[in-house]
C-alpha cells in the first residue's frame, strides 16, 4: 500500500565506486522522519520497500530510530536508502 511521507527532510548522495568504464554509482541517502512533524512511524517492515522520489526509486536498508539523550522519546526516524 503506498503512502506519501510529508514533510520530511531528504539528504541525497551520489556514490561512485571504480575508475573509466568499470565505475559503478550507488546513491546511498537518508530520509529524516520528525514525529513532531510527520505522525508517520517508520520501522524494520519498511526495510526493502520502494522509494519514490520524482523520477528516482530507493529501496530502504536500514531504519534507525533516534531518541532524544534527555527525554529517551524518539526524536526522528533515519531511513537509509539505496
Amino acid at each position: 500500500e503506498s503512502f506519501t511521507l510529508s514533510p520530511v527532510r531528504f539528504d541525497r548522495n551520489l556514490a561512485t565506486a571504480g575508475k573509466d568504464n568499470a565505475r559503478q554509482e550507488t546513491k546511498p541517502s537518508v530520509i529524516f522522519i520528525y514525529p513532531k512533524y510527520c505522525k508517520t512511524v517508520a520501522d524494520r517492515s519498511w526495510v526493502d520497500a520502494v522509494v519514490i522520489d520524482g523520477d528516482t526509486e530507493y529501496t530502504v536498508d536500514k531504519v534507525i530510530p533516534v531518541h532524544h539523550p534527555l527525554t529517551n522519546k524518539i526524536f526522528c526516524f533515519e531511513v537509509e536508502v539505496i
